[in-house]
């Protein structure tokens, strides 16, 4: 198999596993969104989406760079010990 075959094949197996494993959180964001609508409190159910991507998106913007941080002082020590 050509190299760009493989590379396709891969692509298409890591999107199906990806909307696999999220097919439930889908339906229960689906399922949310429709009573939250049919109760007539779809700004309510916007306001926790809102208030989750609020406290979301800044802590795992700091996890991401401490966790950079950190692989970078484990690699600069791992390098000194190995020479």
């Amino acid at each position: 198999m050509k190299k760009k075959g493989k590379f396709f094949l891969m692509g298409i197996v890591a999107i199906i596993f990806i909307v696999l494993n999220s097919f439930g959180s889908i339906v229960r964001f689906v399922t949310d969104y429709l009573w939250f609508k049919e109760v007539g409190y779809t700004e309510t159910f916007f306001t926790k989406i809102k208030a989750q991507f609020m406290i979301g998106v800044p802590i795992f913007i700091l996890l991401s760079i401490l966790l950079f941080i950190f692989i970078r002082k484990l690699r600069k020590t791992y390098m000194a010990a190995s020479d």
